[in-house]
């Protein structure tokens, strides 16, 4: 290993250390729940970097409390635009194959109550580009669709395609709005944002009686990140502002009253993907990489997304809830 290698390898590896200096001259609290980060019995820190950008190396603690992973060194607010490239991945027009109506509880009774007069009221909350929306629009006859985006100019040109009329708000609006709404959509966005639990209590109160609450996020429970710590692509550093623990929502959910209907995770063979070429680059470990390319050689990129579809699995949660017809 030459010197530089050497160098990127202690970069980007996970540290082993149970004290940070850095964290001495300031502090910094978890997202989900307000509790002081230590970088001392919850786990080890996670030092990665954009694998599509420049090397500035970005850590994630994990929170002792709630076991969420925070990124506590994000880039300036102002700055954030530049590490959402036109290619990147969820802004791309999706294949109209790929489109399908949604698989909801309650599908059937939420469709009976709208009418051309009175549509339903469909919120997405980082629309990217578009996809959930138009599957949105193929699940229930009658709808408004509206969405939140943090440069809404920029999104209504991504969502044109669409050929509806999108209500876009940016996130300030979002809070201050008192719409209410049959479906909210957080299709991986909760991540992105700085201030998920104020968003997330937020969506519940604006929630009509018998509406549902859809939350998509990447799983910090996920097998993979364990495997490949700063590698997973799951963490996305650094338009990934947390990883949220799943349990943790869920607590967030009850305690708004909300019924969870659904729970499960889900792999994501892309994401498996794009993981194993970033672990088999140097600084990788040369016993890795002969792994790596011989499973690739040996089964072929197909077969070894189909498995990691399986064993790298719980890449992702989704939640599904209802708000109670007569609660609060």
């Amino acid at each position: 290993m030459t010197a530089s290698e050497s160098t990127a390898h202690h970069r980007f590896a996970v540290i082993r250390c149970s004290f940070l200096p850095f964290l001495s001259n300031r502090q910094a609290s978890c997202l989900w729940c307000g509790q002081l980060l230590r970088s001392l019995p919850a786990g080890r820190p996670i030092r990665t970097r954009d694998w599509g950008g420049d090397d500035t190396v970005y850590t994630y603690l994990p929170c002792s409390h709630c076991r969420s992973l925070v990124l506590i060194n994000p880039p300036p607010e102002e700055l954030m635009g530049q590490h959402y490239r036109d290619d990147y991945g969820p802004y791309q027009q999706p294949l109209p194959t790929s489109l399908a109506p949604l698989r909801l509880p309650d599908r059937e009774a939420l469709a009976a109550r709208a009418t051309p007069r009175q549509p339903l009221q469909i919120l997405d909350y980082g629309p990217g580009s578009g996809a959930w929306l138009a599957c949105a629009r193929l699940t229930f006859p009658d709808i408004a669709m509206a969405a939140v985006d943090f440069d809404p100019a920029v999104s209504e040109q991504r969502l044109a395609w669409l050929q509806q009329p999108v209500a876009l708000l940016a996130p300030e609006e979002f809070l201050a709005t008192a719409h209410r709404w049959d479906v909210i959509n957080f299709s991986h966005s909760l991540e992105h944002v700085a201030n998920p639990v104020t968003v997330l209590e937020r969506a519940m109160e604006q929630l009509n009686p018998g509406g549902l609450l859809l939350i998509d996020a990447p799983s910090v429970d996920s097998l993979s990140l364990r495997i490949w710590g700063p590698c997973w692509q799951g963490l996305e550093a650094p338009r990934h502002l947390s990883i949220p623990a799943a349990n943790h929502v869920v607590r967030l959910l009850r305690h708004q009253q909300l019924q969870l209907r659904r729970r499960f995770t889900y792999g994501s063979a892309a994401l498996f993907q794009r993981t194993l070429e970033h672990a088999s680059q140097p600084p990788c470990p040369w016993p890795r990489r002969i792994l790596i390319r011989a499973g690739r050689a040996v089964c072929g990129d197909g077969l070894l997304n189909r498995c990691c579809g399986r064993l790298g699995l719980a890449t992702s949660f989704r939640l599904i809830a209802s708000k109670p017809v007569s609660g609060p």
